[in-house]
């Protein structure tokens, strides 16, 4: 704070008197409060990325001078599919302008998305001279989509013989 003058007098009881000033500073020496979960989830959206700023994570934000003037800032904040299922201890600090409190969280990335698959639908497999056919991902997937990629497709059941009934259209 800026600094006050402060005017001191002193008085004994025959009326005497003396004065002087004291250039006075408020100082704040209390460091602002919150807290954090221990641990914390970074769910990605349907782009691949979350961000979580501090405001996010931090809870209960509180100072003597007032949690407005709190700044939190934290060392990670952005986090993308490159990093799924990875863990990082990230920091976040409180600063109300004299002093500061930092607080470790441990947050993992997420995936909560599944991805889409599409069929050619419907879809005729034609059996061979032997009465025997065989169906593949790529036959029959039209397209596939996750907000971090698409890793594999798999088949409930790839091999069909005339035993498996044979429609017509």
């Amino acid at each position: 704070g800026s600094p006050v003058t402060v005017t001191l007098t002193g008085e004994d009881d025959h009326s005497n008197s003396d004065t002087d000033t004291v250039v006075v500073t408020v100082v704040d020496a209390v460091n602002p409060t919150f807290s954090l979960n221990a641990s914390f989830s970074a769910p990605l959206t349907g782009s691949g990325d979350v961000t979580l700023t501090p405001q996010d994570i931090a809870q209960n934000v509180d100072d003597n001078c007032g949690a407005g003037g709190v700044t939190l800032t934290s060392s990670k904040e952005t986090f993308t599919c490159s990093e799924l299922g990875s863990s990082f201890n990230v920091s976040v600090t409180a600063t109300d302008g004299h002093s500061s409190t930092t607080h470790y969280t441990n947050i993992t990335v997420v995936d909560p998305l599944p991805p889409t698959i599409n069929p050619h639908a419907p879809f005729d497999l034609a059996l061979n001279a032997s009465g025997l056919a065989s169906l593949t991902t790529t036959q029959i997937v039209s397209s596939s989509n996750d907000n971090c990629g698409v890793t594999g497709t798999t088949l409930s059941r790839s091999d069909f013989t005339c035993a498996d009934g044979i429609g017509t259209r």
